[in-house]
């Protein structure tokens, strides 16, 4: 489940908008609106309204592009990835994107925030809550060398080669999660992640979507 989702200069969002599904005190159909997990209230459904060219899409698509972005990692380092920053100012086309994620995966709370442009991820980072706050990883790039640098958590055991190779397969614009389906290693944090994004956040139906196999 979704707790909370964020973005940041894309599109036709150019400061941070979130949307939440955490529920407010209110009690009011307790039973059919809210679903009690990991000691949080979440609503089952949420809405976003507003006038036309609002931004209400831009919010959606964002979804899809993270989800994209996880699952479908560039292969060739050239690439760049497909989205535009907030145009209509002088600054932001300038200035790095970002998109953030809190879920429930398996009973653990995650928080997962990545920082973009055209050509590369810039800085990545994945905590995990089970229940106290631990970093998974921390993920840095240079952009002049165009090499990932990637630095687990105190609390997460991962072998030195293991943790080189997976730099080597994170390309400078993919994420790592995108790196660790490239890469025959097992992380269990990364694998829960990387599970929730294929299996819980589903790609979005338009009208001409063809609905056979999804």
């Amino acid at each position: 489940m979704i707790v909370n989702f964020s973005i940041q200069n894309f599109g036709s969002v150019k400061d941070k908008q979130t949307l939440t599904f955490e529920a407010d005190k209110s009690d009011h159909l307790e039973n059919s609106y809210i679903i009690h997990t990991n000691g949080l209230r979440l609503l089952k459904i949420a809405l976003i309204y507003g006038a036309n060219a609002s931004g209400k899409t831009t919010i959606i698509r964002a979804l899809e592009f993270l989800r994209d972005l996880v699952l479908e990692p560039e292969s060739k380092k050239t690439d760049e990835l497909d989205f535009q920053p907030f145009l209509f100012d002088s600054q932001t086309p300038n200035q790095n994107s970002v998109i953030s994620i809190e879920f429930i995966a398996n009973d653990t709370k995650y928080f997962y925030e990545v920082e973009f442009f055209r050509k590369a991820v810039v800085n990545e980072m994945l905590n995990c809550y089970n229940p106290n706050k631990a970093n998974v990883y921390k993920r840095t790039t240079d952009i002049n060398n165009q090499f990932t640098e990637i630095r687990f958590g105190s609390k997460i055991k991962i072998d030195k080669t293991i943790e080189k190779n997976l730099e080597a397969n994170t390309l400078w614009n993919n994420t790592v999660l995108g790196g660790f389906l490239k890469t025959n290693v097992d992380v269990k944090e990364l694998k829960e992640a990387v599970e929730w994004f294929k299996n819980y956040l589903r790609p979005l139906i338009y009208t001409k979507t063809q609905l056979e196999g999804l």
